[in-house]
């Protein structure tokens, strides 16, 4: 009985001793998640549009304040990070419809791509994009949504109706230095379309990057700017082209040499401009050089010799004088 008792106590003294060694495993507790207040304050009264955008500054969230003249992009908590200057929309609630963030340029930040339109000559899509990293406006570019029917309606309001009319984007032509679907007049970038009626190219229409448009009729390289008023389109200036150039430029002896031809030009660029010259001719041109030209060669001096206007007199100035032209409006080619 003691024997048992003795070993009773042994086992016992022994679970004692191995409880004792025994380490207690503590069990990590995961703290509780806080989010962060963001103060909205910042944005109580105003209409701002709310984004949310991931690149590689993470998933955020963007607000953008649209003006009448630029946009305010602001990070959540009210920082200001941008400030795009676009002018004044001809449609507000379009651009806010199509502003989007957006990787344009395939570098891992989002950019912005905002959508203007016009509807002068129809409506169309004008882009801005900008580069959050450099903080500049990157790009810029045209592209018509409704192409044929804007082709139509100006190639209508200028040249009149034509119901077997075909107009067509010219992409390469050597003629008139097309490459690559782009030309440059006067400094502007533009598409070029060929207008042909009953076969023949008639005109040309072009179409820069800014909005605006132009028309070679005739394909005299000669580029009449257009404009728009009450629904109906007209000639409002020349772009400064090589051609324009040099009617502007033409002299007395230029004229001399080609009397009809000069006088034609001419005729060619007042027309272009938008300028009424329906009642003068080539023959009026012609008169009007010669009358002033024999009014001051008429003098003779005392020893018999007659007077000579010098041939490098200016003689696109002179037939504007005499026909009651403004020739004023022409300086942009001088």
């Amino acid at each position: 009985m003691k024997k048992i008792a003795m070993c009773a106590a042994l086992g016992l003294s022994v679970m004692l001793a191995a409880c004792g060694q025994k380490q207690t495993e503590e069990i990590p507790t995961q703290p509780e998640e806080t989010q962060a207040v963001v103060d909205t304050s910042w944005r109580e009264g105003k209409d701002y549009l709310g984004y949310d955008v991931n690149d590689k500054n993470g998933a955020r969230k963007l607000w953008v304040d649209f003006g009448a003249e630029s946009a305010g992009v602001y990070e959540d908590n009210g920082t200001q990070i941008a400030t795009l200057n676009y002018g004044q929309l001809s449609d507000l609630e379009y651009a806010k419809a199509g502003f989007k963030f957006e990787d344009t340029d395939n570098d891992g930040y989002v950019d912005i791509s905002m959508p203007y339109v016009k509807s002068v000559f129809g409506n169309y899509t004008y882009h801005w994009i900008y580069n959050f990293v450099s903080r500049e406006f990157m790009d810029k570019y045209s592209e018509l949504t409704n192409e044929k029917e804007v082709l139509w309606l100006i190639a209508n309001g200028i040249l009149g109706q034509n119901s077997s009319r075909q107009i067509t984007q010219v992409f390469n032509s050597t003629d008139i230095g097309v490459v690559n679907g782009n030309i440059t007049l006067d400094g502007h970038v533009c598409k070029a379309y060929n207008i042909v009626d009953n076969g023949n190219v008639s005109a040309r229409l072009y179409f820069d990057q800014d909005g605006e448009w132009y028309i070679d009729d005739g394909c005299r390289q000669i580029y009449s700017i257009i404009d728009s008023r009450d629904e109906s389109y007209f000639f409002n200036g020349v772009c400064a082209t090589e051609r324009a150039r040099a009617i502007a430029g033409y002299t007395l002896g230029d004229y001399y040499a080609n009397p009809s031809g000069v006088s034609a030009a001419i005729i060619e660029l007042w027309v272009a401009a938008g300028d009424n010259v329906s009642s003068i001719s080539a023959g009026s041109i012609q008169n009007a050089v010669e009358g002033v030209v024999n009014a001051y060669e008429i003098v003779i001096d005392d020893e018999g010799t007659i007077r000579r206007m010098s041939r490098a007199t200016n003689v696109f100035d002179m037939a504007c004088q005499q026909l009651g032209i403004d020739s004023g409006r022409y300086s942009n080619i001088r």
